[in-house]
């Protein structure tokens, strides 16, 4: 399975499929379970504590997931706690 390594540039396309390659349920959203098991997969060890904070700090309208219109803050917070690099399709 393709996992970012840090410092690795992706477009936010491939972000997105790498995201969404964690949607269990295929209900077109992460969950803060989804995300937990993305953030590991990619290298990275969050707390279950940290992996709620990101998903609240992306989560902008609190439904409790990570949809197509969250992403971009998703990007943000991984930009500053994982070092990844997403650029412009």
């Amino acid at each position: 399975m393709f996992a970012p390594q840090p410092q690795r540039n992706l477009s936010m396309g491939e972000f997105k499929k790498w995201l969404m390659k964690f949607d269990a349920d295929l209900d077109g959203r992460i969950s803060v379970e989804e995300l937990r098991e993305a953030i590991r997969a990619s290298g990275a060890w969050f707390s279950t504590a940290k992996a709620k904070r990101m998903m609240k700090s992306a989560d902008k309208n609190s439904n409790g997931f990570i949809d197509e219109n969250e992403i971009s803050m998703l990007v943000a917070f991984a930009l500053q706690q994982m070092g990844l690099k997403v650029f412009a399709n």
